[in-house]
């Protein structure tokens, strides 16, 4: 009788941890839509405000400084430039841990996007995705992490032939009459700012 008592108890405890278990699941999956749903709002935000600091259209657009701690409204002292088919493995060995999030994944085999990621004290705050290309952003620098006052760049318009394919950011660029552009973003250290 003591047995089937016992297994009796230990099946009302499973009952209830696997009853607790599933509502913080299906309340932590809701959650999770939620902030996913307003952080694709700020996200929208943040690639509009990054748009309107670029140089406006026009024949001979003039290069504008494009300064990313001006342009974001939260807090972050590093940003990650991360290029097209960056891997995983890469992406965590250089934030310092497993960042779990579907851009990782699919980021490592696409070959017309880059990746910002905003970090505060170690842990990921926000990020960006890029369209490279006719119509995107070129981050021009060899650097893969800024920190927050280091991160200018002085913005220009590329155009590119309109037969052209695909943009070569490092090609030479025609100056007819083309009507497609991307943005190259040149890293501006402290001697081309003019800080000491």
């Amino acid at each position: 009788m003591n047995r089937v008592f016992f297994f009796a108890i230990r099946a009302v405890i499973l009952i209830i941890f696997a009853t607790l278990a599933l509502m913080l699941y299906v309340k932590w999956s809701h959650d999770w839509s939620l902030e996913t749903k307003e952080r694709q709002a700020k996200r929208s935000l943040l690639q509009q405000k990054l748009l309107r600091a670029m140089p406006q259209s026009g024949k001979n657009p003039q290069a504008t400084v494009v300064n990313l701690a001006a342009i974001t409204d939260f807090s972050w002292d590093r940003v990650y430039l991360f290029g097209p088919y960056s891997p995983p493995s890469y992406i965590y060995r250089k934030l310092g841990y497993h960042w779990y999030n579907d851009v990782v994944n699919h980021i490592q085999y696409l070959d017309d996007h880059s990746l910002l990621v905003f970090v505060q004290k170690g842990k990921v705050v926000e990020y960006l995705e890029n369209p490279l290309g006719i119509g995107g952003m070129y981050w021009d620098t060899d650097r893969f992490m800024l920190e927050r006052d280091d991160s200018q760049f002085l913005a220009s318009r590329e155009l590119v032939e309109p037969d052209q394919d695909s943009v070569d950011p490092k090609g030479a660029i025609s100056s007819g009459n083309d009507t497609e552009s991307y943005y190259r973003l040149h890293y501006m250290n402290k001697n081309e700012r003019g800080v000491q």
